[in-house]
């Protein structure tokens, strides 16, 4: 008689979503010696595991952070289901503060709208402004006061991961009257 020897493995296994529950495909599943798997587009995944496999799988997706960052099996001789990540957009501040270009005097009350997306903010007593926007994000700021015509009437942002949004900035704006 001839016999096979099969390795013992355990899988681990579950499912990444987004924000809204809906499935994230193509994140990469690391171990702790590199190697990745990748989830399906039911945001499905599955690892084999060698029996008594210690070590992590971690998801990664640039853009995205995940609770939990990472999870930690130790010894497992038997499969891991409902391992799940929820995942999370990367958001990023764009934050300033607009002055009177000759007087340097804060101006409050600058409308400050987005060109193509659904966001709008106003500037403090201060001058100061902040937006909230997603990971990849790209559009045109919108500068406006009521009754006092603005020399900049808009800035160009194009995907806000870049290093421009590490630190606030200052706009210095004429007025026309």
């Amino acid at each position: 008689m001839n016999y096979t020897a099969l390795e013992q493995t355990s899988d681990i296994s579950g499912i990444i979503t987004d924000e809204s529950n809906q499935p994230l495909s193509d994140v990469k599943l690391y171990d702790n010696e590199s190697n990745y798997i990748l989830t399906g587009n039911n945001g499905s995944y599955t690892y084999v595991a060698g029996f008594e496999w210690t070590g992590y799988v971690k998801p990664v997706l640039e853009g995205w952070t995940f609770k939990p960052p990472y999870r930690y099996f130790e010894s497992i001789t038997q499969a891991q289901t409902n391992q799940h990540y929820k995942a999370f957009t990367n958001k990023y501040l764009i934050a300033g503060r607009i002055i009177h270009q000759h007087t340097n005097i804060p101006l409050e009350g600058v409308n400050i709208s987005c060109q193509t997306n659904d966001c709008s903010t106003e500037t403090n007593d201060n001058g100061e402004f902040s937006l909230e926007v997603p990971y990849g994000w790209s559009d045109t700021l919108n500068f406006q006061k009521l009754l006092m015509p603005l020399s900049h009437r808009n800035l160009n942002f194009n995907r806000s991961n870049q290093m421009i949004l590490q630190k606030p900035f200052t706009i210095k704006i004429y007025c026309l009257i």
